[in-house]
């Protein structure tokens, strides 16, 4: 899945609805610092906190994209 950032909601209410689905996304989000993993602008929020897209990602797990989920 290619995503957006500001859609990481509709991800999640979809996982919720669906919680066998699995896979990965490449979550769309402003590298402001240019991968240094210094300014934070690529937050991501997810199930363990929020992670950095420059430093974590941009690729990450759909379950741990759900900021309460199962899984």
């Amino acid at each position: 899945v290619d995503l957006p950032r500001r859609h990481l909601g509709e991800l999640e209410t979809l996982l919720a609805r669906a919680p066998h689905l699995s896979g990965q996304a490449l979550v769309e989000t402003p590298l402001a610092c240019g991968g240094m993993a210094g300014c934070g602008a690529c937050a991501v929020p997810g199930r363990r906190g929020a992670r950095l897209a420059c430093q974590d990602g941009p690729v990450f797990d759909l379950k741990d994209l759900m900021s309460h989920g199962q899984g």
